[in-house]
């Protein structure tokens, strides 16, 4: 996250202080209010501010980054741990999964490799005959 010091910090939990406060109370229909004010903060960052100039590709594309990575932080900071709270809790079933099916794949190769006379580290070459079934079926 871009940080700014403390002392330029003070105007702006002010004013998010206020935007805030104008927010729907429930989160039913949150994000459309939210969606609607930060796109109507950023096309006033990009044209109000404009006089008449170009709107430059490098400016947007410099909002679009601080997006990006406003979103990274919230998840960063405040999701993530919900998320592992949740794998302490409950188990990381992704991860076990994944662990099951790579122990498995091991498993069946290691079977695969020793039919063919194969080390466990060696690949087969292509050919006939080696359990691969053509497009004729041969």
């Amino acid at each position: 996250m871009a940080y700014i010091r403390n002392y330029q910090r003070d105007k702006y939990y002010k004013w998010v202080g206020a935007v805030v406060d104008e927010f729907p109370l429930d989160l039913e229909g949150l994000d459309g209010h939210l969606n609607f004010f930060v796109t109507q903060l950023l096309v006033q960052l990009i044209y109000g501010r404009q006089g008449g100039k170009k709107v430059s590709y490098h400016k947007v594309k410099c909002l679009i980054h601080t997006l990006h990575a406003a979103a990274n932080e919230l998840q960063r900071r405040h999701l993530d741990p919900l998320e592992d709270d949740r794998i302490k809790q409950n188990g990381d079933v992704v991860y076990e999964e994944s662990l099951a099916k790579d122990k498995k794949r091991e498993r069946r190769y290691a079977g695969f490799a020793s039919e063919r006379g194969l080390k466990e580290d060696e690949e087969p070459s292509p050919g006939k005959n080696q359990g691969m079934v053509s497009a004729e079926g041969t």
